[in-house]
């Protein structure tokens, strides 16, 4: 709270971002920190986006975060396939993603949703049954990922062990990295990289090139800043 508070007072913060990887890991501090919001009447006058898992949500958390100032929450749900996500060991499940998309969306929250497209052993349809899933879910925002395999992870194993691995630069190892001039530095067996730049950008055009999602972006845009935000992101996807 102090240091909400200082924000506020040294830069007139009126937006802030909590970026702990998982916001909500510890309910009872969730609802301490909604509680001092509501409490100090800077929910009034703050409003603030989180990240979270899907399977540790539930309606009455996501309300009282709504009433706190909570306006937008990040969920993972790397993928619309079972059996990826029992693969990668997620500990999810589809119909996990799905109520906590529904329940943010009834409490007022609007919802980002992240994937991760090329996982190990991925096949052409579960790709498109991953996209399928992200326009299905009804979030607000989407953002598709390839998967990267950063040191030390069982994903660099794997791809170490089967050969897959195209390049050892590390600084190359970005998340977005299907949208610069690099070929990702994993791919599943059987696929190349540029196909999977290909489909990274076909997702990002399926979810928002669609009536609902148009509107969805539109309708937030409130400036010129915001304007040419849009007019570029439209430019990269055009592209």
């Amino acid at each position: 709270m102090e240091e909400i508070e200082s924000v506020i007072a040294d830069y007139d913060a009126r937006e802030i971002v909590f970026l702990d990887d998982n916001f909500i890991v510890n309910k009872k501090r969730v609802y301490r920190i909604c509680d001092e919001l509501i409490k100090s009447g800077l929910s009034k006058r703050l409003i603030w986006a989180c990240n979270g898992r899907v399977d540790e949500v539930d309606q009455d958390m996501l309300f009282r975060m709504r009433e706190a100032g909570c306006r937008l929450i990040s969920f993972g749900v790397e993928s619309g396939v079972e059996r990826l996500l029992k693969l990668i060991k997620k500990d999810i499940t589809l119909e996990d993603s799905m109520n906590a998309v529904r329940w943010a969306k009834r409490a007022g929250i609007r919802v980002r949703t992240t994937l991760i497209i090329g996982l190990p052993t991925e096949t052409v349809d579960e790709t498109r049954k991953t996209i399928e899933f992200a326009k299905k879910l009804g979030s607000d925002f989407a953002k598709f990922s390839l998967a990267t395999p950063y040191p030390g992870t069982e994903l660099c194993q794997i791809a170490e062990a089967r050969g897959l691995m195209k390049s050892h630069d590390w600084s190359r190892a970005s998340s977005m990295v299907g949208f610069s001039t690099y070929d990702p530095l994993f791919t599943p067996e059987g696929r190349t990289g540029e196909e999977m730049k290909q489909w990274q950008r076909k997702a990002m055009r399926e979810f928002y090139i669609r009536p609902r999602q148009l509107w969805n972006v539109l309708s937030q845009t409130k400036s010129l800043a915001d304007v040419r935000l849009l007019l570029e992101a439209a430019r990269a996807m055009i592209q």
